[in-house]
């Protein structure tokens, strides 16, 4: 901040070479200096009074008289202002210029055919919607149109605005791009007009003195005007009143060129303003009355400020003046007694140092006699260590070769397993280039089919017909390499299995008769309603008829297909096929009691590709044909019910799928879909209510080693130790390194609380417990200048303890007593007495300590 003064009297010397002078008010006295803003006021207050004044007393002598001047300002137009029908093309900015608005244009479109506007809109369609069609073409609202072959450099580029008059007003000219050949082009080599001899490249006007010509008018005045003739030609006078302008403005007959000329010096800028200032304490484009009561309202606020700071200084200077003969008091009391410490603690220290020394000499005794006991005991550590070595190591030469031994055995099985695996690794198309699978990551991706390398149980699909190896491929043939290795450049047909797909052999050329065809999937079938009876064989005829009876037991049915077609409009509970089977008797059952047995024997040997394999299962399936769409219908391909009766305990399961079969595929329990459904897909829903006085359970999904017997037993034994579990993962009696759960992906816990024991591997999560073990927060007094405290933490692994307190001018030190788990806290400085709360913030790290 700059010094404040009271007022100053120069006594009339002057003030030079100053680069700013501030005035924040507007001048009062005669002899008070002008602020800018003060000056424009006047300045633009005397020129509209001079011109008031002129115009009050019009002149009748002079060439441009001040009536002419009157006539002239009221004839002279409004201020302009934007058409609001413009406002989205046009805008006025810094108060006086008009600019083009962003058009927003989203599209061009170039036309090569026509060659002026008038052309194009005869040549357009105007839709009504704001679009036109041109050549086939929709053009939006704000498009861009370039007439590349206009004639007229006006007519080359027009912006459609997106009406539908079906004329120029629907278009804006966006911009003319004009060369000085073309404006040349423009003006007469001859006639009347500015004329342009492209010989000389001189420019020259001629106004024409014909009746009809301006060079052909006289003047219309009275015989009383002597500077100009009335018979004189205009042209003559126009350059009688040039020359008369001229004269009269550097002569300054009517004051107008002085006047304007004296104000400019006198206010140092042009215009009606004083324009923009250097500094930020005038706004710009001000007149002088404003300039001036800005410079009187920033004198009168500074005056008001300057009084207030005399004031506060005056206040602020007797306060400092009485905390400095306190402060000098108290610093000579403080002196005193701190001289009367050093003296008291430099006694204390010369006893303290005498009993150190002597603790060390102790020390030093204790410490020789450890040393001793300390090698011996190292001497035959070191004795049992070499012996134990020997040991371990004649173990790991017996442990090496049983290693070796089972290595190889586990090599030959996996080379034995790596020999049965079919592995689709590719196709090949009509170019017979081979695309792999893995595009990224396979090095044979595009090359030649018949030079790459392959291995056993690789396949390849033919995803076009193509001629390779001497042999015509069709669509869908497949090959499987049946030998070790192929090696690039010689492959030949004998070192694959070769699979013939659906255009092989029996192709589509040989279906579609009348009584064989494809279906919908593209699988052979007997054409619908293409075999009649006498088509059949008298045998077969025989066979059939009356082959099932509704009285006789033991019946085999042995048609192809058996088809019960019903429909009614029963809205209550119905079936179409209701099969009851009734077991009687209360013997144990020594095999499955059924109501209903369907066996599917399947002898197909697949697709070949496990990508797309061949599906064969019993199917169930409910299909819905309404309208409902608010999901109050509940359809299902399958309901499955176990009902048992009251007061008895069995196990009832709903549905009870099994896969269990030594194979050398995949065996899958029960297998649930969902797709396509717009509000939700649920693969599968497991749901138990909690109205069960014991455990209940939405899903368990176990892995074991147990059979299925043993397992639920041994779970009956030791039940979950939860009661109602939403899902349970349990690898309990699985062998080590199963897996509980597995998830690949984000995963989010929300609400409620995840609890897991304390970590053991570095993988592990975090137990909560097992960080706040790590870590711990000390509260205590120092103002004794020392503390020793006790910790749990290992405090070869604890980074540097670190402090809060809030009071000044000490310093806290810390040592570690690694043996006996304790920090010695000490503080030094001339407020340690004021330390009576203070907080130690201790950590230890999990990593182990390495020894560099």
């Amino acid at each position: 901040m700059g010094q404040v003064f009271s007022d100053k009297i120069l006594n009339g010397n002057k003030i030079l070479q100053v680069g700013q002078v501030e005035i924040i008010a507007d001048a009062s006295g005669d002899n008070d200096a002008v602020r800018k803003s003060q000056v424009e006021t006047i300045a633009a207050e005397s020129v509209q009074s001079g011109l008031v004044n002129t115009s009050g007393n019009a002149s009748e002598t002079t060439t441009f008289t001040s009536q002419y001047t009157k006539d002239a300002l009221a004839t002279k137009q409004p201020n302009m202002s934007i058409d609001p029908a413009s406002t989205s093309y046009l805008e006025i900015v810094d108060g006086s210029k008009i600019k083009l608005k962003d058009l927003g244009i989203t599209s061009t479109y170039r036309d090569t055919v026509q060659t002026s506007l008038s052309g194009f809109i005869a040549a357009a369609t105007f839709n009504g919607n704001g679009t036109i069609t041109v050549n086939g073409e929709v053009l939006d609202k704000m498009t861009f149109i370039f007439l590349t072959n206009a004639v007229l450099p006006q007519d080359r580029t027009f912006v459609y605005l997106g009406t539908n008059n079906g004329d120029a007003t629907d278009f804006v000219a966006f911009g003319v791009n004009y060369n000085a050949s073309e404006i040349r082009s423009f003006f007469n080599s001859a006639g009347t007009g500015i004329l342009f001899d492209t010989n000389t490249g001189v420019f020259s006007l001629d106004i024409g003195t014909t009746a009809s010509e301006l060079g052909g008018q006289t003047i219309p005045h009275g015989a009383t005007f002597t500077t100009i003739n009335p018979s004189n030609k205009i042209n003559d006078a126009l350059v009688k009143l040039e020359a008369l302008i001229n004269a009269v403005d550097q002569s300054g007959a009517d004051g107008t060129a002085a006047v304007t000329t004296r104000l400019n010096n006198l206010s140092g800028v042009t215009g009606n303003t004083y324009g923009d200032f250097a500094g930020n304490t005038y706004a710009s484009n001000q007149s002088s009355k404003q300039l001036f009561q800005a410079t009187e309202t920033l004198i009168e606020s500074a005056t008001s400020d300057r009084a207030a700071i005399y004031a506060q200084m005056s206040a602020r200077a007797t306060t400092v003046d009485a905390n400095l003969a306190s402060e000098t008091a108290s610093r000579t009391s403080a002196d005193n007694t701190l001289q009367s410490n050093i003296d008291s603690e430099a006694v204390t220290r010369a006893t303290a140092d005498a009993g150190l020394q002597s603790n060390i000499t102790n020390e030093a005794i204790t410490r020789s006699s450890a040393d001793t006991t300390l090698q011996s005991n190292i001497d035959s550590e070191e004795s049992a260590r070499i012996a134990a070595d020997n040991n371990l190591q004649s173990n790991i030469t017996a442990e090496a070769t049983a290693r070796t031994v089972a290595d190889d055995a586990l090599q030959d099985q996996i080379n034995a397993l790596a020999d049965s695996n079919i592995e689709l690794v590719g196709t090949v198309d009509a170019s017979g280039v081979f695309n792999a699978v893995d595009g990224a990551s396979d090095s044979r991706n595009g090359q030649s089919f018949v030079s790459i390398v392959m291995k056993a149980g690789e396949e390849v699909v033919f995803s076009a017909a193509v001629t390779l190896l001497a042999t015509d491929f069709k669509l869908n043939d497949k090959l499987m390499v049946k030998v070790a290795t192929i090696t690039a450049g010689n492959m030949a047909l004998s070192d694959f299995v070769y699979k013939k797909g659906d255009e092989s052999d029996l192709t589509r050329a040989n279906l579609g008769s009348d009584t064989i065809d494809l279906d919908s999937n593209d699988d052979l079938r007997v054409t619908p309603d293409s075999i009649s009876r006498t088509q059949l064989a008298a045998s077969v005829e025989s066979d059939i008829d009356d082959k099932v009876s509704l009285t006789a037991n033991g019946q085999t049915i042995s048609g192809k297909a058996l088809l019960i077609e019903q429909s009614d409009d029963n809205k209550s509970a119905s079936y179409g096929l209701y099969l009851k089977k009734t077991q009687t008797g209360s013997d144990a059952l020594t095999g499955t009691a059924r109501a209903l047995l369907v066996e599917n024997w399947i002898e197909s040997n697949g697709s070949g590709n496990p990508a797309l394999p061949n599906y064969a299962h019993n199917t169930i399936a409910s299909h819905y044909d309404g309208s409902c769409v608010d999901l109050s219908i509940v359809l299902a391909g399958a309901y499955c019910e176990a009902n048992a009766k009251a007061n008895t305990a069995i196990n009832a399961i709903g549905s009870y799928s099994v896969a269990t079969d030594s194979q050398l595929g995949v065996n899958i329990g029960a297998f649930a879909a969902a797709e396509n459904g717009s509000t939700s897909n649920i693969s599968m829903l497991g749901y138990a209510s909690t109205d069960g006085v014991g455990a209940d359970r939405g899903v368990v999904g176990a892995v074991t080693s147990q059979s299925l017997a043993v397992y639920s037993a041994t779970r009956v034994a030791d039940p979950f130790p939860y009661n109602d579990i939403a899902i349970v993962a349990d690898a309990k009696y699985a062998p080590a390194g199963s897996k509980a759960l597995y998830a690949y992906g984000d995963v989010v816990f929300e609400g409620g609380s995840v609890t897991v024991p304390g970590a053991s591997a570095d993988t592990d999560a975090v137990n909560l417990g097992n960080l706040k073990d790590l870590c711990e927060i000390h509260a205590f007094d120092l103002s004794s200048g020392s503390k020793v405290i006790t910790t749990s933490l290992d405090l070869n692994k604890t980074k540097p303890a670190s402090f809060m307190h809030s009071v000044t001018g000490v310093e806290i030190g810390f040592s570690y007593d690694d043996a006996n788990s304790e920090i010695t806290i000490t503080a030094t400085g001339n407020n340690v007495s004021s330390l009576t709360s203070v907080k130690m913030f201790i950590e230890q790290l999990p990593c182990a300590v390495t020894n560099s």
